[in-house]
Order: structure tokens, then sequence, then C-alpha cells
């Protein structure tokens, strides 16, 4: 990526001063992006976000570079997700044997819809990398479910393990709450819902929280409470333990 892109040359010898909320508006984005960068712009980032952290006194002279530059990360991270690797039901399955299948279509349990996850809890598996990689695609999706339709209620399958369902969003917009409308209207399942809530999401995790049928939980850290559960309807069980 082209770090000119973002702004990085633009007054490099001035102080540039910063609000809590565009850092706050940034952050997550630039968490996700370190995934994808270079070291040496990754380098170039956190250089330019250290100065405006130390220079709190020009805020108004600089507060259309800042608004310029978290446009351009937004944009970044946008283009980053639209080239996200699609994972097909062929591909997922390639390495196995008819055999082997049909003992992991009696056996499994986990479903992940992602390889990485955008939030990146610190208590989350040490497996779970940063940021979203790959993702399996609808087809894929679709073909496990009819595969394996049996072992979906009867393992209890779950669809989050080192990834968050949340992110999971292909190339044509269908996102998780299409995956739970799939097992809902198609197989009579409703599975178990765990979700950190990653950015960008809340909107869909109020609308599946509204459904009694799921069973849902959420990391309720205090950015979470602040963001979702001041909204939500009130349900019985609800736990808002870290």
């Amino acid at each position: 990526m082209d770090v000119s892109l973002i702004g990085l040359r633009e007054h490099p010898e001035q102080g540039i001063a910063t609000i809590s909320s565009f850092l706050d508006e940034v952050d997550t984005v630039f968490h996700e992006l370190n995934t994808y960068l270079s070291e040496a712009t990754q380098n170039r980032l956190r250089n330019y976000f250290k100065v405006l952290t130390l220079n709190p006194e020009h805020s108004e002279q600089f507060n259309p570079l800042i608004q310029r530059t978290t446009k351009a990360l937004q944009e970044a991270l946008r283009r980053e997700r639209q080239n996200l690797v699609e994972v097909s039901f062929e591909e997922l399955t390639a390495e196995y044997s008819e055999q082997e299948l049909h003992l992991i279509g009696q056996e499994i349990s986990v479903i992940q819809l992602t390889v990485g996850c955008s939030v990146g809890c610190p208590s989350c598996s040490p497996m779970a990398l940063t940021g979203v990689r790959r993702i399996l695609s609808w087809d894929a999706i679709q073909e496990i479910c009819l595969n394996w339709t049996e072992s979906l209620s009867k393992n209890n399958v779950f669809f989050h393990w080192s990834s968050d369902s949340g992110d999971w969003k292909d190339s044509s917009g269908k996102t998780f709450r299409d995956v739970i409308q799939l097992l809902a209207e198609k197989y009579n399942y409703f599975p178990e819902i765990t979700s950190a809530i990653p950015k960008g999401y809340e909107d869909e995790f109020k609308d599946l929280w509204s459904s009694v049928e799921n069973q849902m939980r959420f990391s309720a850290s205090n950015i979470n409470l602040q963001r979702v559960l001041g909204e939500v309807p009130s349900r019985e069980g609800i736990s808002t333990s870290d």
C-alpha cells in the first residue's frame, strides 16, 4: 500500500494534534490494518499517531488532515476486506478422503466462518489471528449444512472458534444474519451465538438478540455495554461479567 494515500507525507515535520474521538475511531481500523500492511508502513503509522497524541495544542489547525486521514484509513480497510479469500467447499475438503469426510461430518462441533478475527480479545484462543484473512464462501456454508445436516443439532454445532461470527461477510453482501436465517428456515436449527461484537456489527447483533430462539452471549466489556447493552431489549439471564 502506498503510504501517501493516507496522508503520512503531509506536514511530516510538524506536530499534528488529535482528539480522543479521532483516536477511538481509527484504533480499531488500524488494529485490523496491521494484518495487511508492510512492517515499514506500520511503523510510519505508529509514528504518525504518536505525533498526534503529543501535540494537542494544534488540533483545530490540523482537523482537516485528521479527517482526511480517518477517511483514507477507512477506505484502505474497505479495500483490504474486499480482497479476502473466499474458500469453497471443494478447497476446504480437498485433502480428505470420503471416509475421512464422513467421520468429520459425524463428529463436527464447530464451523469456523473466518480465519482471523477483527476484535482480538486477549483472553481468546492463542490460535486466533488478528484480522480476518479468509472466510468460508456462502456456497461452502450451504454445502456443509447440506452434507452434515444431522450433526448440526445432534452435536450442537456453533460458529465461533478463534474467530467471531460477526466478522463474516461475503463479496455479495451476505452476513451472519443470512447464515442464521438459512439454519433456521431450512434446518430448524438455532445455534448458540457468542460474539465480541465487531465494529459495524452492532445493528445486526441487536436484531439477532431480539429473536428469542437464538441463544446469545456477548463480551460484556465496558465498551460493549456502552455501545450495545443500553440499546437492546432486556432478556432474562443476561450476565454483565467481563
